[in-house]
């Protein structure tokens, strides 16, 4: 399949691989293979073909409903998360993973949230850096202080296009995918303390990013958190 050269959407949505006999004898007995390299690979293809034919298409000058840019933007994100987390991220899960919490602490899988927790200290440090050097996380030194880091929230506040004072409210600990819940925190405590949690207001698990996060702290992924009242 790597040979073949797909270039339009319907040679993509009609693409088909067979798997050899060796390759399904690597499943093992009773076992499905899914294969899902080559589906992610299918899902790039397409995504490259649209991309490319709309690139070519869209004029410079051209206007956009409000909810087609946001289909953009949403989709420039997560392509941005996946290829950080693929290229720069030590983060790896294997299919016979232990999903007990131990001493070791090589991934323990968190099952209380709809997404689960891998982490260690190598996978937390990595992916740290990556959305530091990516996504602008910061700032370095937190504080609760309204003047404090004036230079970091006024860039944020020009990336968000919004005022300062309210990019200074946009922080990981109202972001929807940070979670400091007591279960969280107890698989955070097999990572050790490092410089950031100095002054970060508190811990809590990025599940966007796989990584500790701090309270006090943003990157340029923030979203909102759907909180509801109860009735």
């Amino acid at each position: 399949m790597d040979n073949e050269k797909i270039n339009t959407t319907e040679e993509l949505t009609s693409a088909t691989y067979i798997l050899s006999d060796d390759e399904v004898k690597k499943a093992g007995p009773g076992e499905e293979y899914d294969y899902e390299g080559y589906m992610v690979k299918t899902q790039l293809r397409r995504m490259k073909a649209q991309a490319e034919e709309l690139v070519n298409e869209i004029q410079d000058d051209e206007q956009f409903p409000a909810w087609m840019q946001s289909k953009v933007t949403l989709a420039s994100e997560y392509m941005d998360g996946v290829y950080d987390f693929y290229k720069y991220s030590d983060y790896t899960i294997s299919p016979t993973a232990s999903k007990t919490i131990t001493k070791n602490g090589i991934m323990p899988e968190y099952e209380h949230t709809s997404s689960p927790i891998y982490i260690n200290e190598e996978v937390n440090s990595t992916n740290m850096e990556v959305v530091k050097k990516y996504w602008n996380l910061g700032p370095e030194q937190a504080s609760e202080n309204p003047s404090s880091n004036k230079e970091y929230w006024e860039s944020m506040a020009t990336a968000w296009m919004i005022p300062e004072a309210t990019a200074r409210r946009q922080l990981c600990a109202n972001c929807e995918y940070f979670n400091n819940t007591p279960d969280a925190l107890k698989v955070a405590e097999f990572v050790p303390f490092n410089s950031m949690d100095a002054d970060g207001g508190g811990r809590g698990y990025c599940h966007k990013f796989s990584f500790i996060c701090h309270n006090l702290r943003s990157c340029l992924a923030w979203e909102e958190k759907d909180y509801k009242v109860p009735n």
